[in-house]
């Protein structure tokens, strides 16, 4: 959004979700709108392998907030 076409002004409007510490804190280097979203007992700074207990926990975490963000009316992308 910083170097795309015309897409400075959406910034304002957009809300980056960090899984883990590090990524929360380099999100609030670059932008105003971050949040954390941990799940408590589980450590979401590294790898997890496909279908493995950290993975699932991710994804269903992730889905439930995906779940709470389309029940407010919101819409979401998915970037890496």
């Amino acid at each position: 959004f910083h170097s795309g076409v015309r897409t400075s002004s959406l910034l304002n409007h957009l809300v980056i979700i960090a899984f883990d510490g590090d990524a929360y804190r380099q999100c609030a280097k670059i932008h105003h709108y971050c949040f954390a979203l941990g799940t408590e007992g589980v450590d979401f700074s590294e790898e997890k392998r496909f279908l493995t207990s950290g993975y699932l926990e991710m994804m269903w975490k992730r889905l439930d907030f995906l779940r709470l963000v389309l029940e407010k009316g919101y819409s979401f992308i998915f970037s890496t």
